[in-house]
């Protein structure tokens, strides 16, 4: 039963899209592949599958700065998947130091993800100049807010 499941999950084509809700393509390395992440100085870092999801991939990232791109190659049919847009997506998602414009790798400050990030800051600003921030608009004082 599992075998028969696992082999209609690999001829599945992502994204899908269900009641006009587009689902998300799956982050992953297999056995028989090799995560890549190239760096702007030169030095890269290859390593073997298995990485099941985004949060695995980013383990590799901690720690290091300048990271380019992330690739996942495949050996056996020789073809290769960027996937750095996922991952920056999840980075900014699960880290608040984006906010504050400290981004250590450029694949983050190229993707999409971060200029969405960077044009709703934008906006917050610009509304909080013309309304207010939220205290201000409901005349909060700082001991109504603890």
């Amino acid at each position: 039963m599992s075998i028969i499941f696992i082999h209609i999950l690999k001829n599945i084509q992502f994204p899908i899209e269900r009641e006009g809700v587009k689902m998300k393509k799956p982050i992953f390395v297999n056995s028989n592949e090799i995560l890549l992440v190239t760096y702007s100085d030169g030095e890269h870092i290859a390593r073997s599958g298995h990485f099941y999801d985004e949060f695995e991939i980013l383990e590799v990232l901690n720690g290091t700065e300048g990271a380019e791109q992330v690739f996942r190659l495949d050996l056996e049919t020789k073809h290769y998947e960027d996937f750095s847009e996922e991952i920056a997506e999840t980075y900014i998602r699960d880290n608040s130091i984006c906010l504050d414009g400290a981004v250590e790798h450029p694949f983050i400050e190229n993707s999409n993800a971060y200029a969405e990030l960077l044009k709703e800051q934008k906006a917050q600003k610009s509304n909080d100049i013309i309304y207010g921030r939220y205290e201000q608009q409901h005349r909060l004082r700082a001991y109504d807010l603890v």
